[in-house]
């Protein structure tokens, strides 16, 4: 960890120091922390980090988590900064900014705020997904907000559902109301694609496009796809994909796994 700054109050309400940290060189403070928690090897080094003249140990990735925007050359592999609600995943190499400046939040940030972000970053290193944005040198924005958007895009569509007509077949397919609405929409424009749990296993059948007008539509064929699989007895559960030139039903087994 390279920093040159130290702790004062303002880094307190939203970051993970504490007040007993104030006045402590930022990397001695994290040093401390992340130790008593983890027998994580750590390296400090208490000074203001140039490209290619702070010599750096030897390293598998170098991240730039600073405040400042400066030109970078082939020694960084990711810059991670957040602006307005969204981090920033920056893997360029040789960037030529204009002018080098100091950044700044434009939005009040919470500790909260700051744990999806690192939430986000953890989930790409853990996945590789890191290794392919740097291998194609990928710059990507994620909403600080997603997991409100998906709250907010499941309360839509429980509050926008349309009744479903009492029909026997429909109480295997649990979250088939929120969903009656977009598929019909989507077959108006597209065929749509039916599929049951594991791809591999289960052939993929396909809607003609115009082919569902309503909620029995639906529970038809849905119920079709339903009992020429294993387990027919089975309750689903409805799971949209959208590709760019694909609209995918997943039904999912209620299998009870935990």
């Amino acid at each position: 960890m390279v920093d040159y700054d130290k702790i004062e109050m303002k880094n307190i309400y939203n970051s993970i120091y504490r007040k007993s940290d104030i006045g402590k060189f930022k990397t001695t403070a994290l040093h401390d922390i992340i130790k008593d928690q983890s027998n994580i090897e750590i390296e400090i080094l208490t000074t203001r980090y140039e490209e290619e003249k702070t010599k750096l140990p030897p390293s598998d990735l170098i991240i730039d988590c600073r405040d400042f925007v400066y030109n970078r050359k082939n020694e960084i592999d990711i810059r991670l900064y957040i602006t307005s609600r969204y981090l920033v995943v920056d893997c360029r190499k040789n960037i030529i900014y204009d002018k080098n400046y100091e950044g700044r939040y434009t939005t009040i940030l919470s500790k909260n705020d700051l744990r999806k972000a690192t939430m986000i970053v953890a989930s790409f290193l853990q996945n590789g997904f890191i290794n392919y944005m740097m291998n194609n040198q990928i710059v990507k924005e994620i909403s600080l907000d997603y997991l409100d958007e998906i709250s907010n895009d499941i309360k839509k569509k429980y509050n926008d559902r349309n009744a479903v007509i009492d029909y026997e077949s429909s109480k295997k397919l649990l979250n088939l109301e929120e969903n009656i609405t977009d598929i019909i929409q989507e077959n108006r424009k597209k065929d749509v694609l039916i599929t049951i749990g594991d791809n591999n296993k289960y052939p993929i059948k396909k809607i003609p496009k115009n082919s569902i007008n309503s909620a029995n539509d639906i529970i038809s064929t849905m119920s079709k796809v339903i009992n020429k699989s294993d387990d027919p007895e089975l309750y689903y559960i409805i799971s949209i994909t959208q590709t760019q030139n694909n609209y995918i039903i997943n039904l999912l087994p209620e299998m009870g796994a935990a």
